[in-house]
């Protein structure tokens, strides 16, 4: 019975992967610790640049009050 190119394809090329779990796993929580920060800038800087920009565009806020 003929394979399948794909499977040889498929079977090649994770012969050929020799990356290990453990650096896998740093780079995952190097990525979620980016994230992690970069939604803290935000969280705490986003509202304030929109308050801004409405102070700008002359509406009242809750501080003009």
């Amino acid at each position: 019975m003929k394979k399948n190119n794909f499977k040889e394809l498929e079977e090649l090329e994770l012969e050929g992967l020799s990356i290990s779990s453990d650096k896998i796993l740093n780079g995952i929580s190097a990525d979620i610790g980016i994230l992690r920060y970069i939604s803290e800038v935000v969280e705490l800087y986003f509202p304030k640049i929109i308050d801004l920009f409405v102070g700008l565009a002359g509406a009242n806020t809750q501080q003009d009050k």
